[in-house]
């Protein structure tokens, strides 16, 4: 994924983000901590029986926002 080559990341680092899914039409956001370690996937931890992992097993995607300030979260 080309794109997170653009954004400032570093490896190794916690960016806390705005994870967004889908429950069929009805959205739904939550926070959550994202890292790179090479700069070709974001990874983040997801836990069993939370709404956006059966979110993002059923609809196959989710956008992670990230917010200008931590204060919008």
């Amino acid at each position: 994924m080309d794109t997170l080559h653009a954004l400032p990341l570093q490896q190794g680092w916690i960016y806390e983000t705005v994870v967004c899914t889908f429950s069929g039409d009805t959205p739904h956001a939550a926070p959550f901590g994202v890292w790179t370690d090479d700069h070709a996937t974001l990874e983040l931890d997801m836990y069993a029986g939370s709404e956006t992992l059966a979110n993002v097993l059923a609809g196959r995607e989710l956008v992670v926002a990230f917010p200008a300030a931590v204060t919008t979260l």
